[in-house]
C-alpha cells in the first residue's frame, strides 16, 4: 500500500524527491511494529466486546489518521488535537518518516528523541499488546466464550 501511495502522489503531483530513503524504510518499518502492538491491542479488545469493537476500531482507525497527522502537517492540528497527538507514539513514526524521506526537520521533536520514542515503542507496544492478547484469550477459554467471536 505504501509503495502504492507514493506512485499514485508522484502520479499526481510530480517527482518527489526523496532525500534519505534507507532511513526513511528503517523508520517506515519501526512505525509498523508500532501498528502491530496497537493491533494486538485492538484484537483482545474484539475478543472482550464482540462485535461492540467493530463500531470502536473504525472510530479508532479513523482518529489515529487525524491526530497523528498522516495527511497534513502537524502545525494544522488545533493546540489541543495536537497535545493529545504527542502522546501517541504513532505520531512521532509519522512525523520522523515524512520530514526524512523529504528532508526537512522535524515537528514534534529532534530526529534524535523521535527515534528513541519510535524504537522504545517499537519494541514494547507488539510486547504488551501480544501479552494483552494472550491474557484475553486465556480468560475467554477459562469461561468459554473464544468461539462465540
Amino acid at each position: 500500500n505504501i509503495i502504492f501511495a507514493f506512485f499514485f502522489v508522484q502520479s499526481v503531483f510530480g517527482r518527489i524527491k526523496v532525500v534519505n530513503l534507507g532511513f526513511g524504510i528503517l523508520v517506515l518499518i519501526l512505525g509498523l511494529f508500532i501498528c502491530f502492538g496497537f493491533s494486538f491491542g485492538f484484537a483482545a479488545l474484539a475478543l472482550r466486546w464482540k462485535e461492540s469493537m467493530n463500531l470502536a476500531t473504525n472510530f479508532l482507525q479513523f482518529f489515529f489518521m487525524i491526530v497523528c497527522a498522516m495527511a497534513f502537517p502537524f502545525s494544522a492540528l488545533p493546540e489541543p488535537i495536537l497535545v493529545i497527538s504527542k502522546l501517541i507514539p504513532l505520531s512521532y513514526a509519522v512525523d520522523l518518516f515524512r520530514t526524512t524521506m523529504i528532508g526537512v526537520e522535524p515537528e514534534l521533536l529532534p530526529v534524535e528523541h523521535e527515534l528513541l520514542i519510535i524504537t522504545f515503542s517499537a519494541i514494547m507496544l507488539p510486547i504488551l499488546g501480544l501479552l494483552y492478547f494472550r491474557r484475553v484469550v486465556k480468560i475467554s477459554k477459562k469461561v468459554g466464550t473464544l468461539a462465540e467471536y
